[in-house]
């Protein structure tokens, strides 16, 4: 089975490669993406949303692609669901004028250079991207390998999504990019975060019951991201480097602990859970509605802190790893001094935080403040509406 999966990524490459240039595009075509066919959302979600929302449903012939078991996800609007990588889904890659993707392509597949390519990618950085990592620790590449496929993939974006010029930076770096190809806009999947308190709290309450979560509880997101150097059988996974039933436990009756893995190790922990206060969110479909639900987050290296910066709720860092993380798997793109919370790499310490954020919150006003001016400062709920402007009637 390997080899023949092999061999078929290799025709797919040839022939994406040598032939894409020759196939028409349908000018009114849009083909979405989102982590790798793993779910409806991200910033492709709301920039389709806001298609639908303008009618443009009816007018453009759009296809999401899906994993195939995620094809029963609902999707709002006129749109047509395909199997992600399927035969007749890599055609309509090529076919496509216009694709819109969070993520990259796997390595093997090229899209047509007529096709308008729009790259929003998934969150502002804290930790080294692409090409700006000294050495990659990922599975199944070497550094020179990942480098490469990073090339080709970038290659293909015409254009890439930025919530603020310190990304616009990075990218330009990181995805061997000009600075006239990054579109700083905001991200659209943070416009729900700008909605009203009553349009706030209906979603709240909606996330509360999907997820089984009491009313009047206290509610802790831990999300942290992943480590390139964390794998099992090839693929990604996530040591957590405490007893996480204990802590969830150790927080009292009242608090509930939301669990959201990165979407790349998020199927490899629902097994370890046993406390009752711990709900496994890494698969809820949108991690937006779970900023507007949780009443802090605690994250380590994860893009998460730049998003739920707009919510203006406490934040705390659990950075165990710090020193092999800084100094071998990626390195910061800025210091750690201007982090809107405490920093730490005590487990006590972290609980302490986590039971008692009121501790720390006068003392970081200040540092959230000019976090949310530096990195926040085009999250107005309007992202969506501007990038579907710009990809479609180039206007702002």
């Amino acid at each position: 089975m390997g080899k023949i999966k092999s061999f078929a990524k290799r025709v797919i490459r040839f022939l994406t490669t040598h032939f894409a240039k020759y196939i028409p595009v349908k000018k009114n075509l849009v083909l979405f993406e989102c982590f790798l066919g793993q779910s409806y959302s991200d910033q492709p979600k709301y920039i389709y949303e806001e298609m639908v929302r303008r009618g443009m449903d009816k007018q453009y012939t759009i296809i999401w692609g899906l994993r195939k078991n995620k094809m029963d996800i609902q999707i709002p609007g006129k749109c047509k669901k395909m199997s992600y990588l399927s035969p007749c889904y890599i055609w309509n890659i090529l076919r496509s004028k216009y694709i819109i993707n969070n993520s990259r392509f796997p390595h093997f597949v090229m899209t047509n250079p007529k096709t308008v390519f729009l790259q929003t990618w998934h969150g502002t950085p804290l930790k080294r991207l692409g090409l700006d990592q000294d050495e990659v620790y990922m599975p199944n590449t070497t550094t020179e390998r990942y480098k490469a496929n990073m090339i080709r993939s970038s290659s293909q974006w015409n254009f890439m999504l930025s919530q603020n010029h310190f990304s616009t930076e990075r990218f330009c770096s990181a995805f061997a990019l000009k600075e006239d190809q990054i579109w700083e806009l905001g991200y659209p999947r943070n416009d729900i975060l700008s909605l009203s308190q009553e349009q706030k709290s209906a979603i709240i309450s909606k996330v509360c019951s999907t997820l089984h979560i009491p009313a009047g509880k206290r509610i802790i997101m831990y999300a942290p991201t992943f480590r390139d150097n964390d794998t099992l059988n090839a693929k990604y996974n996530h040591t957590f480097p405490f007893d996480l039933n204990d802590f969830a436990d150790s927080l009292g009756e009242d608090t509930i602990l939301i669990l959201r893995l990165h979407y790349l190790v998020s199927l490899t922990v629902g097994k370890d859970i046993r406390s009752k206060n711990i709900v496994d969110a890494s698969n809820y479909p949108d991690i937006s509605e779970l900023y507007l639900t949780a009443d802090m987050l605690i994250t380590d290296y994860s893009s998460v802190m730049f998003d739920y910066a707009i919510t203006g709720k406490p934040m705390a860092f659990y950075m165990y790893d710090l020193s092999n993380y800084r100094d071998t798997l990626r390195g910061f793109y800025f210091d750690l001094s201007e982090l809107p919370g405490p920093m730490t790499q005590d487990y006590a310490q972290m609980l302490q935080y986590a039971k008692q954020p009121e501790s720390f919150q006068t003392k970081y006003a200040d540092k959230y403040r000019q976090f949310q001016e530096k990195f926040n400062y085009l999250d107005d709920g309007k992202a969506a509406e501007r990038t579907v402007n710009k990809l479609f009637f180039n206007q702002l």
